[in-house]
C-alpha cells in the first residue's frame, strides 16, 4: 500500500508494530501504513490488511488512533521498564516467540521502514538473528536509546538518519538466503 500511494505522489510510509485489535489478549506483530494529511497536518494510520467492522474495533481502520496500535518502540521500553507484561506481544513465527525477543524484530522492521527500506518478515540484523539471548547489557541499552528516538520519529528524524548512516550493524541483515557466513566480509570491513 505504501508503494502504491508513493507512486501516486502521496507521502506514505509503512510502520511495524503490534496490533492488539486482531487477537484476543495478545498483540500480534503487524504492519500498518501512514499517509501524510496536509490539511490536518498529521500522519494518518491505517490498516489495509483485511476488513474490520468499526463496531468491533471501536475505531476506524482507516484512521487508527495512535494509542490503538502497539508501536514497537513503546512496547520495547514498556517491557524493559516493567510497565507491561511482555508475553502479550507475540511474533507470528508459530513458535510462541514473545516479549522482548518478539519486539526487537519490530524495532528493526520499523527503523528500516522509517528509512524507506521496508524489509521482509524474514530479515533481521545479523547481530541479533538467532542471538537475542547473547545480547549484552550495552546492546540492550543501545536499543533502548534507539527506541526512545523512535517514539517521536519525525522530531528525531535527523538523529535516526545519522544512526542509520553510521551504525552498520543495524543494516547488515540475515535472511533465509543470506546468513552470518555471507556477512562475515561486510562485518569485518
Amino acid at each position: 500500500m505504501s508503494a502504491i500511494l508513493k507512486a501516486k505522489g502521496v507521502p506514505c510510509r509503512s510502520r511495524a508494530g503490534f496490533a492488539p485489535y486482531i487477537h484476543n489478549n495478545q498483540s500480534g506483530d503487524h504492519w500498518i501504513n501512514q499517509y501524510w494529511n496536509e490539511k490536518e497536518g498529521r500522519w494518518i494510520n491505517f490498516d489495509a490488511d483485511g476488513f474490520f467492522e468499526e463496531e468491533d474495533l471501536g475505531f476506524d481502520q482507516y484512521d487508527i488512533p495512535m494509542d490503538c496500535f502497539d508501536w514497537s518502540a513503546k512496547a520495547w521500553l514498556d517491557i524493559r521498564r516493567g510497565k507491561v507484561d511482555g508475553s502479550r506481544f507475540v511474533y507470528s513465527d508459530g513458535l510462541g516467540t514473545n516479549s522482548l525477543k518478539a519486539v526487537v524484530r519490530g524495532i528493526f522492521y520499523d527503523l528500516h521502514a522509517l528509512m524507506n527500506d521496508e524489509i521482509s518478515y524474514r530479515f533481521q540484523p545479523s547481530y541479533i538473528d538467532g542471538k537475542f539471548e547473547k545480547l549484552t547489557k550495552e546492546d540492550l541499552i543501545e536499543i533502548d536509546e534507539l527506541a526512545m528516538l523512535m517514539l517521536e520519529p519525525d522530531l528525531n528524524f535527523d538523529k535516526l538518519n545519522d544512526i542509520w548512516n553510521t551504525n552498520r550493524k543495524y543494516r547488515i541483515m540475515n535472511s533465509p538466503l543470506v546468513g552470518d557466513w555471507d556477512n562475515q566480509y561486510i562485518i569485518q570491513n
